[in-house]
Protein backbone atom coordinates (compact mmCIF):
# COMPACT_ATOMS: atom_id res chain seq x y z
CA UNK A 1 0.00 0.00 0.00
CA UNK A 2 1.11 3.17 -0.79
CA UNK A 3 2.15 5.93 2.60
CA UNK A 4 0.07 8.25 3.64
CA UNK A 5 -0.18 11.39 1.61
CA UNK A 6 -2.18 15.12 1.42
CA UNK A 7 -5.36 14.94 -0.85
CA UNK A 8 -5.88 18.52 0.02
CA UNK A 9 -4.46 21.77 1.24
CA UNK A 10 -6.02 24.70 1.75
CA UNK A 11 -5.17 28.53 2.94
CA UNK A 12 -8.61 30.32 4.69
CA UNK A 13 -9.01 33.44 2.36
CA UNK A 14 -7.16 32.45 -0.19
CA UNK A 15 -8.63 31.49 -4.05
CA UNK A 16 -7.34 29.99 -7.33
CA UNK A 17 -7.15 32.84 -10.29
CA UNK A 18 -8.18 31.05 -12.61
CA UNK A 19 -8.85 32.03 -16.08
CA UNK A 20 -12.47 31.85 -17.85
CA UNK A 21 -12.91 28.80 -19.16
CA UNK A 22 -13.94 31.25 -22.67
CA UNK A 23 -10.14 32.63 -22.40
CA UNK A 24 -7.94 31.65 -25.35
CA UNK A 25 -5.17 29.30 -24.23
CA UNK A 26 -2.20 31.14 -22.85
CA UNK A 27 0.62 29.09 -24.85
CA UNK A 28 1.94 31.37 -27.33
CA UNK A 29 4.50 30.51 -29.61
CA UNK A 30 6.47 27.81 -27.69
CA UNK A 31 8.98 25.17 -28.29
CA UNK A 32 8.77 23.09 -25.89
CA UNK A 33 5.96 21.09 -26.94
CA UNK A 34 7.44 19.43 -30.57
CA UNK A 35 10.94 18.06 -31.28
CA UNK A 36 11.69 16.61 -34.80
CA UNK A 37 14.43 15.03 -35.52
CA UNK A 38 16.21 16.24 -32.22
CA UNK A 39 15.57 19.82 -33.36
CA UNK A 40 12.73 21.93 -31.58
CA UNK A 41 9.71 22.93 -33.44
CA UNK A 42 7.89 25.96 -32.84
CA UNK A 43 4.00 25.92 -32.62
CA UNK A 44 0.85 27.42 -31.17
CA UNK A 45 -1.80 25.58 -29.49
CA UNK A 46 -4.99 27.24 -29.81
CA UNK A 47 -8.15 26.60 -28.33
CA UNK A 48 -9.91 27.38 -25.21
CA UNK A 49 -9.92 26.93 -21.39
CA UNK A 50 -12.69 25.32 -21.46
CA UNK A 51 -11.79 22.59 -24.19
CA UNK A 52 -8.41 22.10 -22.83
CA UNK A 53 -10.49 20.80 -19.39
CA UNK A 54 -12.87 19.16 -20.87
CA UNK A 55 -10.23 17.21 -23.05
CA UNK A 56 -11.54 18.29 -26.40
CA UNK A 57 -9.12 18.96 -29.61
CA UNK A 58 -6.96 21.30 -29.53
CA UNK A 59 -5.43 22.94 -32.98
CA UNK A 60 -1.14 22.77 -33.18
CA UNK A 61 0.02 24.83 -35.88
CA UNK A 62 3.64 26.29 -36.58
CA UNK A 63 5.00 29.17 -35.49
CA UNK A 64 7.96 31.58 -35.73
CA UNK A 65 10.22 31.00 -38.66
CA UNK A 66 8.14 27.63 -39.96
CA UNK A 67 4.74 29.80 -39.84
CA UNK A 68 5.25 30.99 -43.82
CA UNK A 69 6.45 27.62 -44.82
CA UNK A 70 5.44 24.41 -42.50
CA UNK A 71 7.50 21.95 -41.49
CA UNK A 72 9.36 20.92 -43.87
CA UNK A 73 10.80 17.00 -43.89
CA UNK A 74 12.51 15.59 -47.41
CA UNK A 75 13.12 11.76 -48.01
CA UNK A 76 13.26 8.88 -45.49
CA UNK A 77 12.86 8.07 -41.78
CA UNK A 78 11.96 11.05 -39.27
CA UNK A 79 11.44 10.75 -35.50
CA UNK A 80 8.64 13.15 -34.02
CA UNK A 81 8.37 13.69 -30.61
CA UNK A 82 6.08 15.57 -27.68
CA UNK A 83 6.68 16.53 -24.54
CA UNK A 84 5.29 14.28 -21.40
CA UNK A 85 2.54 16.23 -20.23
CA UNK A 86 3.72 15.95 -16.35
CA UNK A 87 6.44 18.28 -17.90
CA UNK A 88 4.86 20.48 -20.49
CA UNK A 89 1.39 20.97 -19.02
CA UNK A 90 -0.41 19.67 -21.95
CA UNK A 91 -0.81 15.88 -23.23
CA UNK A 92 -0.59 15.25 -27.18
CA UNK A 93 -2.80 12.42 -28.26
CA UNK A 94 -2.31 12.78 -31.73
CA UNK A 95 -0.75 14.83 -34.40
CA UNK A 96 -2.18 14.91 -37.45
CA UNK A 97 0.04 16.15 -41.01
CA UNK A 98 -1.50 17.59 -43.80
CA UNK A 99 -0.12 18.97 -46.81
CA UNK A 100 -1.14 20.50 -50.52
CA UNK A 101 -0.93 18.32 -53.58
CA UNK A 102 2.25 18.23 -54.64
CA UNK A 103 4.27 17.95 -51.06
CA UNK A 104 3.92 21.90 -50.55
CA UNK A 105 2.83 23.27 -46.62
CA UNK A 106 -1.26 23.15 -46.70
CA UNK A 107 -2.27 26.55 -44.18
CA UNK A 108 -6.04 25.86 -44.32
CA UNK A 109 -7.31 24.63 -40.92
CA UNK A 110 -11.08 22.83 -42.01
CA UNK A 111 -11.58 19.47 -41.26
CA UNK A 112 -10.22 17.05 -43.34
CA UNK A 113 -13.46 14.96 -43.47
CA UNK A 114 -16.64 16.31 -42.32
CA UNK A 115 -18.18 14.52 -39.40
CA UNK A 116 -21.71 16.15 -39.04
CA UNK A 117 -23.99 14.04 -37.43
CA UNK A 118 -25.64 13.71 -41.23
CA UNK A 119 -22.50 12.59 -43.00
CA UNK A 120 -21.71 9.31 -43.82
CA UNK A 121 -22.83 6.18 -43.12
CA UNK A 122 -23.96 4.88 -39.48
CA UNK A 123 -21.97 1.71 -37.73
CA UNK A 124 -23.95 -0.58 -35.03
CA UNK A 125 -21.86 -3.19 -33.49
CA UNK A 126 -23.62 -6.51 -33.26
CA UNK A 127 -20.74 -8.42 -32.03
CA UNK A 128 -17.01 -8.49 -31.20
CA UNK A 129 -13.98 -10.31 -29.84
CA UNK A 130 -10.35 -9.66 -29.99
CA UNK A 131 -10.06 -11.32 -33.18
CA UNK A 132 -13.39 -10.95 -34.92
CA UNK A 133 -16.07 -7.78 -35.36
CA UNK A 134 -19.96 -8.55 -36.57
CA UNK A 135 -21.21 -4.88 -38.17
CA UNK A 136 -24.38 -3.46 -39.47
CA UNK A 137 -23.80 -0.35 -41.88
CA UNK A 138 -26.86 1.86 -42.59
CA UNK A 139 -27.45 4.77 -44.56
CA UNK A 140 -24.46 4.33 -47.15
CA UNK A 141 -25.05 6.36 -50.84
CA UNK A 142 -22.18 6.37 -52.11
CA UNK A 143 -18.81 4.30 -51.56
CA UNK A 144 -17.05 4.92 -48.14
CA UNK A 145 -14.32 3.90 -46.31
CA UNK A 146 -14.40 1.54 -43.49
CA UNK A 147 -11.17 1.93 -41.33
CA UNK A 148 -10.56 -0.36 -38.50
CA UNK A 149 -7.91 0.97 -36.06
CA UNK A 150 -5.75 -2.21 -35.58
CA UNK A 151 -1.99 -2.00 -37.35
CA UNK A 152 -2.33 -2.66 -40.48
CA UNK A 153 -2.02 -6.55 -41.46
CA UNK A 154 -2.79 -9.04 -44.10
CA UNK A 155 -4.35 -11.46 -42.02
CA UNK A 156 -7.39 -8.96 -41.27
CA UNK A 157 -10.10 -10.29 -43.89
CA UNK A 158 -12.83 -8.51 -44.39
CA UNK A 159 -16.33 -9.16 -46.39
CA UNK A 160 -20.03 -7.84 -46.91
CA UNK A 161 -22.61 -9.73 -46.91
CA UNK A 162 -20.41 -12.86 -47.58
CA UNK A 163 -18.66 -11.65 -50.44
CA UNK A 164 -14.92 -10.65 -49.72
CA UNK A 165 -13.53 -7.11 -50.37
CA UNK A 166 -9.74 -8.15 -51.09
CA UNK A 167 -6.33 -7.06 -48.89
CA UNK A 168 -6.54 -3.88 -46.60
CA UNK A 169 -5.32 -0.67 -47.61
CA UNK A 170 -3.22 1.38 -45.46
CA UNK A 171 -4.84 4.45 -43.46
CA UNK A 172 -3.87 7.37 -41.04
CA UNK A 173 -0.35 5.56 -41.73
CA UNK A 174 -1.49 2.19 -39.55
CA UNK A 175 -4.85 1.05 -39.83
CA UNK A 176 -6.69 -0.77 -42.07
CA UNK A 177 -8.97 0.18 -44.24
CA UNK A 178 -11.52 -1.40 -46.91
CA UNK A 179 -13.36 1.13 -49.81
CA UNK A 180 -17.16 -0.11 -50.06
CA UNK A 181 -19.02 0.36 -52.71
CA UNK A 182 -23.20 0.15 -51.25
CA UNK A 183 -24.38 -0.40 -54.72
CA UNK A 184 -27.50 0.67 -53.66
CA UNK A 185 -28.49 -1.38 -50.55
CA UNK A 186 -28.86 0.40 -47.83
CA UNK A 187 -28.01 -1.81 -45.09
CA UNK A 188 -24.79 -3.96 -45.13
CA UNK A 189 -23.13 -7.02 -43.09
CA UNK A 190 -19.29 -6.55 -42.42
CA UNK A 191 -17.64 -8.96 -40.57
CA UNK A 192 -13.91 -8.53 -39.85
CA UNK A 193 -12.20 -11.73 -39.33
CA UNK A 194 -8.20 -12.10 -37.92
CA UNK A 195 -7.65 -15.30 -39.71
CA UNK A 196 -4.08 -15.90 -38.45
CA UNK A 197 -6.13 -17.11 -35.19
CA UNK A 198 -7.43 -20.29 -36.81
CA UNK A 199 -3.95 -21.52 -37.18
CA UNK A 200 -3.59 -20.44 -33.08
CA UNK A 201 -6.41 -22.56 -32.71
CA UNK A 202 -5.08 -25.39 -34.63
CA UNK A 203 -2.26 -25.45 -32.58
CA UNK A 204 -3.88 -24.97 -29.23
CA UNK A 205 -5.97 -28.33 -30.14
CA UNK A 206 -3.14 -30.29 -31.32
CA UNK A 207 -1.45 -29.40 -27.91
CA UNK A 208 -4.31 -30.22 -25.70
CA UNK A 209 -4.51 -33.61 -27.74
CA UNK A 210 -0.76 -34.07 -26.99
CA UNK A 211 -1.37 -33.73 -23.63
CA UNK A 212 -4.00 -35.78 -22.95
CA UNK A 213 -2.45 -38.85 -24.75
CA UNK A 214 0.79 -38.02 -22.62
CA UNK A 215 -1.33 -38.21 -19.47
CA UNK A 216 -2.97 -41.62 -20.94
CA UNK A 217 0.49 -42.94 -21.70
CA UNK A 218 1.83 -42.25 -18.38
CA UNK A 219 -1.15 -43.56 -16.22
CA UNK A 220 -2.10 -46.51 -18.20
CA UNK A 221 1.84 -48.37 -18.75
CA UNK A 222 0.00 -51.38 -20.08
CA UNK A 223 -1.53 -49.68 -22.85
CA UNK A 224 1.73 -49.58 -24.71
CA UNK A 225 1.49 -53.63 -24.84
CA UNK A 226 -1.81 -52.96 -27.02
CA UNK A 227 0.17 -51.54 -29.59
CA UNK A 228 3.29 -53.80 -30.19
CA UNK A 229 2.99 -55.32 -33.41
CA UNK A 230 2.40 -58.90 -33.99
CA UNK A 231 5.89 -59.37 -35.31
CA UNK A 232 7.39 -58.13 -31.82
CA UNK A 233 4.84 -60.15 -29.81
CA UNK A 234 7.03 -63.25 -29.32
CA UNK A 235 10.88 -61.51 -29.80
CA UNK A 236 12.89 -63.17 -26.93
CA UNK A 237 13.40 -60.42 -23.66
CA UNK A 238 16.50 -60.18 -21.90
CA UNK A 239 17.60 -61.63 -18.57
CA UNK A 240 14.97 -60.60 -15.92
CA UNK A 241 13.21 -58.81 -18.39
CA UNK A 242 9.73 -60.43 -18.64
CA UNK A 243 7.81 -58.40 -21.40
CA UNK A 244 8.31 -55.38 -23.97
CA UNK A 245 5.79 -53.81 -22.19
CA UNK A 246 7.14 -53.38 -18.85
CA UNK A 247 8.89 -49.79 -18.33
CA UNK A 248 12.13 -49.52 -17.88
CA UNK A 249 13.25 -47.03 -14.43
CA UNK A 250 14.87 -44.08 -14.98
CA UNK A 251 18.47 -44.50 -14.78
CA UNK A 252 20.43 -40.95 -15.08
CA UNK A 253 23.22 -42.94 -16.58
CA UNK A 254 20.94 -43.64 -19.72
CA UNK A 255 20.22 -39.66 -20.13
CA UNK A 256 24.39 -38.82 -19.93
CA UNK A 257 25.89 -41.63 -22.68
CA UNK A 258 24.50 -43.25 -25.54
CA UNK A 259 23.53 -47.10 -25.63
CA UNK A 260 24.67 -49.43 -28.35
CA UNK A 261 26.90 -49.73 -31.25
CA UNK A 262 28.54 -46.18 -32.72
CA UNK A 263 26.02 -45.06 -36.26
CA UNK A 264 27.73 -45.73 -39.78
CA UNK A 265 29.32 -43.02 -41.02
CA UNK A 266 26.53 -42.12 -43.71
CA UNK A 267 24.29 -41.71 -41.21
CA UNK A 268 26.23 -39.44 -39.27
CA UNK A 269 27.14 -37.11 -41.97
CA UNK A 270 22.84 -37.57 -43.11
CA UNK A 271 22.17 -36.78 -39.43
CA UNK A 272 24.61 -33.64 -39.51
CA UNK A 273 23.25 -32.13 -42.35
CA UNK A 274 20.04 -32.62 -41.90
CA UNK A 275 20.48 -30.91 -38.42
CA UNK A 276 22.42 -27.76 -39.54
CA UNK A 277 19.73 -27.33 -42.47
CA UNK A 278 16.60 -27.61 -40.43
CA UNK A 279 18.39 -25.29 -37.36
CA UNK A 280 19.65 -22.83 -39.71
CA UNK A 281 15.98 -22.58 -41.40
CA UNK A 282 13.79 -22.32 -38.27
CA UNK A 283 16.38 -20.81 -36.11
CA UNK A 284 19.00 -18.79 -37.88
CA UNK A 285 21.65 -18.97 -40.00
CA UNK A 286 24.37 -18.95 -37.45
CA UNK A 287 22.39 -21.54 -35.38
CA UNK A 288 23.17 -24.20 -38.10
CA UNK A 289 26.58 -24.35 -37.42
CA UNK A 290 26.53 -25.22 -33.51
CA UNK A 291 23.22 -27.97 -33.48
CA UNK A 292 25.54 -29.14 -36.98
CA UNK A 293 28.34 -29.59 -34.81
CA UNK A 294 26.52 -31.22 -31.91
CA UNK A 295 24.87 -33.50 -33.80
CA UNK A 296 28.25 -34.45 -35.17
CA UNK A 297 29.99 -34.92 -31.50
CA UNK A 298 27.04 -36.61 -30.24
CA UNK A 299 26.57 -39.50 -33.04
CA UNK A 300 30.76 -39.92 -32.72
CA UNK A 301 31.04 -39.92 -29.05
CA UNK A 302 28.85 -41.84 -26.72
CA UNK A 303 29.21 -39.69 -23.70
CA UNK A 304 28.26 -36.26 -25.81
CA UNK A 305 24.32 -37.21 -24.69
CA UNK A 306 25.27 -34.52 -21.86
CA UNK A 307 25.73 -31.86 -24.52
CA UNK A 308 21.93 -31.95 -25.37
CA UNK A 309 21.06 -33.22 -22.06
CA UNK A 310 22.04 -29.91 -20.43
CA UNK A 311 22.57 -27.61 -23.80
CA UNK A 312 18.78 -27.55 -24.72
CA UNK A 313 17.52 -26.73 -20.75
CA UNK A 314 20.35 -24.27 -20.74
CA UNK A 315 19.30 -22.42 -23.58
CA UNK A 316 15.89 -22.36 -22.58
CA UNK A 317 16.33 -20.82 -19.23
CA UNK A 318 19.05 -18.16 -20.35
CA UNK A 319 15.99 -16.70 -23.06
CA UNK A 320 14.13 -16.64 -20.33
CA UNK A 321 16.30 -15.04 -17.79
CA UNK A 322 16.90 -12.63 -20.87
CA UNK A 323 13.43 -11.28 -20.84
CA UNK A 324 12.80 -11.23 -17.15
CA UNK A 325 15.99 -9.46 -16.86
CA UNK A 326 15.36 -6.97 -19.51
CA UNK A 327 11.03 -6.32 -18.43
CA UNK A 328 12.57 -6.05 -14.82
CA UNK A 329 15.17 -3.35 -15.52
CA UNK A 330 13.96 -1.49 -18.49
CA UNK A 331 10.31 0.11 -18.90
CA UNK A 332 10.12 -1.05 -22.58
CA UNK A 333 7.34 -3.46 -22.26
CA UNK A 334 5.04 -0.14 -21.37
CA UNK A 335 5.41 0.81 -25.37
CA UNK A 336 3.84 -0.27 -27.98
CA UNK A 337 5.69 -2.97 -29.79
CA UNK A 338 7.77 -4.08 -26.88
CA UNK A 339 7.89 -7.89 -27.60
CA UNK A 340 9.69 -7.56 -30.45
CA UNK A 341 12.79 -6.57 -28.48
CA UNK A 342 12.89 -10.58 -27.60
CA UNK A 343 13.37 -11.77 -31.46
CA UNK A 344 16.83 -11.54 -30.64
CA UNK A 345 16.43 -14.47 -27.81
CA UNK A 346 14.01 -16.41 -30.13
CA UNK A 347 16.73 -18.53 -31.50
CA UNK A 348 17.36 -19.78 -27.76
CA UNK A 349 14.32 -21.24 -28.06
CA UNK A 350 14.65 -22.60 -30.90
CA UNK A 351 17.92 -24.89 -30.20
CA UNK A 352 16.04 -25.82 -26.87
CA UNK A 353 13.46 -27.26 -29.00
CA UNK A 354 16.08 -28.70 -31.57
CA UNK A 355 17.88 -29.83 -29.55
CA UNK A 356 15.40 -32.17 -27.24
CA UNK A 357 14.70 -33.33 -30.92
CA UNK A 358 17.54 -34.05 -31.78
CA UNK A 359 18.47 -35.86 -29.10
CA UNK A 360 15.92 -38.45 -29.53
CA UNK A 361 17.19 -38.65 -33.61
CA UNK A 362 20.53 -39.77 -32.10
CA UNK A 363 19.28 -42.41 -29.33
CA UNK A 364 17.27 -43.96 -32.46
CA UNK A 365 20.67 -43.75 -34.86
CA UNK A 366 23.25 -45.76 -31.98
CA UNK A 367 20.24 -48.37 -30.88
CA UNK A 368 19.52 -48.51 -34.92
CA UNK A 369 16.04 -49.04 -34.23
CA UNK A 370 13.47 -46.58 -33.85
CA UNK A 371 10.94 -48.07 -31.31
CA UNK A 372 11.73 -48.77 -27.51
CA UNK A 373 12.96 -51.87 -26.28
CA UNK A 374 13.34 -53.56 -22.94
CA UNK A 375 16.77 -55.68 -23.86
CA UNK A 376 18.16 -52.05 -25.24
CA UNK A 377 22.05 -52.60 -24.71
CA UNK A 378 23.55 -51.54 -21.95
CA UNK A 379 26.84 -50.04 -23.91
Amino acid sequence: PMPVSIAQWGVPGLQVNAPPVTAALPTGCSSKFVLLDNHDVPVHVSGTVGDALAGDNLTVTPCGPSAANGVEMGPGRHNLLTAAGANSGLDFDQLAFRSAAGGSADHSTGLLVDRSATAGPKIRIDGQSRTSYDLTVTGADARFWLVLGQSQSAGWHATVDGKALGASRLVNGYANGWSIDPAGRRVLHVELTWTPQRVIWIAIGLSAMAMAACLVLALRPGFRHKMVPLADEHRPTGPGRASDSVPLPFEWRSALQYRGAPPKAKVVVGVTVAAALVSGVLAGWWTAPILGVAAFVCLRFRKARRILTFGSPACLLAAGAYVAAFVTFRDTYLRFGWTSWFDRVAPLGWLAVLGLALDVVVERCWLRRWWSSAEEPDE
